[in-house]
């Protein structure tokens, strides 16, 4: 098992190993492979299955922008991945969500959300089918199964009539028997959504993985969280009011689900994080996570570990929660506004959200959280798998997505 070195991780020598191929262990080590090409072209939105089997991602230029969605598979008796192809139907995708199955895909096309699936066990896929059609639609999310999907869909801006009421209206579907997507579901409404707050407004959604629990902000500023039930959702039940900006909207941001919607976590402007369990009479009071000027917010899957960007100095922390209450942070590592991804026993982050940087990742190991293993000089788009065993990322030094096991 080779060992990814800092003095080569970001070098083209280092990533030009396509020929020298290194598969993962059954009981996966502290120690990473060296990087192997996934795809000889740049792309972003990098996803990789729970199993690190399956990788998808958007094909871009030098830039992120539209692109066709690819997808690779992992061989593992040949130990390499295979040739990428492209989804068919995905040309111009802004958007694209693996589910944790690997076998279906979320594409966000330029007037409609479509869903593609896997055929057999290769890497062949169906022609992207339309799922819901609407030029400003946002906020797409897929059930680790890969059955139920969520996405906003917001009233025109400007409005057509002026003082209209806007209604951005939350939307479900769930995959029936025979695979097909049954008829649209309103879940809830959201607050008005001009152009400039959409970059806010895609984080204001969650799905939980079970696809059990959906949380969003809703049109009177309370963030809110609802069950599904019986192939319908239930009332929703108020976590937080929050006041509604005219110009900027509801500070809230990074809402996120633990796989089985236990656990609700979400950023208070730039001020603070917090969490709120269920109960069996609805969501406990919020309580804080961090505070004071915090970003870029990630839970792991059973919503025991927070990682988030904090200023002065720049830097990633995390914390696990354990007995009751969450531990002490833990500074990982340098950053800048981080792409972060989180694991039960994992953390990988860039240090730059934007622009290619330094990618580490850090291990949860008997306890304490290990010395961050830089992987790569500039990356972005870093993805895990549930037990952090496989890593991808797009590499702009080297150009082309890549992969490391342990």
């Amino acid at each position: 098992m080779y060992r990814v070195r800092a003095t080569l991780a970001g070098s083209a020598a280092a990533l030009m190993v396509a020929g020298m191929v290194v598969a993962a262990p059954a009981n996966a080590g502290p120690e990473w492979s060296e990087p192997q090409r996934v795809d000889t072209h740049y792309g972003w939105q990098v996803q990789v299955s729970d199993d690190g089997m399956t990788a998808a991602w958007i094909r871009v230029g030098k830039r992120p922008g539209p692109g066709p969605v690819r997808t690779a598979k992992y061989l593992a008796k040949k130990q390499r991945w295979s040739e990428s192809k492209a989804v068919p139907g995905s040309a111009e995708a802004t958007e694209v969500v693996l589910n944790g199955d690997g076998d279906t895909l979320l594409i966000k096309l330029p007037t409609a959300y479509a869903t593609s699936t896997r055929v057999g066990t290769k890497n062949r896929w169906r022609s992207a089918q339309v799922l819901a059609t609407g030029s400003r639609l946002f906020g797409g999310r897929l059930s680790g199964d890969g059955g139920t999907a969520v996405w906003v869909d917001p009233p025109p801006d400007p409005l057509p009539v002026p003082g209209a009421p806007p209604v951005p209206r939350l939307m479900s579907s769930a995959r029936t028997a025979d695979g097909t997507w049954g008829a649209e579901v309103e879940v809830g409404e959201l607050p008005y959504v001009p152009s400039h707050r959409l970059t806010q407004a895609r984080t204001w959604v969650a799905l939980s993985a079970d696809a059990s629990t959906a949380a969003w902000v809703n049109g009177a500023a309370q963030l809110v969280a609802a069950r599904a039930a019986g192939g319908s959702w239930g009332a929703p039940s108020l976590v937080q009011q929050y006041s509604d900006d005219p110009y900027n909207g509801p500070a809230v941001s990074h809402v996120q689900l633990s796989a089985n919607g236990s656990r609700l976590l979400w950023q208070s402007g730039n001020r603070a994080v917090l969490t709120s369990t269920r109960t069996s009479t609805g969501w406990a009071d919020p309580t804080y996570v961090m505070q004071n000027d915090v970003y870029s917010t990630a839970m792991s899957p059973n919503g025991k570990v927070v990682a988030y960007g904090q200023r002065d100095p720049d830097r990633v922390r995390v914390r696990r929660y354990g007995s009751g209450e969450w531990g002490k942070p833990k500074t990982l590592g340098p950053s800048q506004l981080p792409q972060i991804v989180v694991r039960n026993k994992a953390v990988a982050w860039t240090q730059t959200d934007g622009t290619a940087s330094k990618l580490r990742v850090s291990l949860l190991s008997r306890g304490q959280w290990q010395n961050a293993t830089k992987i790569a000089a500039k990356a972005l788009s870093p993805a895990l798998s549930r037990k952090a065993d496989t890593l991808l990322y797009a590499g702009e030094k080297a150009g082309g997505i890549f992969s490391v096991k342990r």
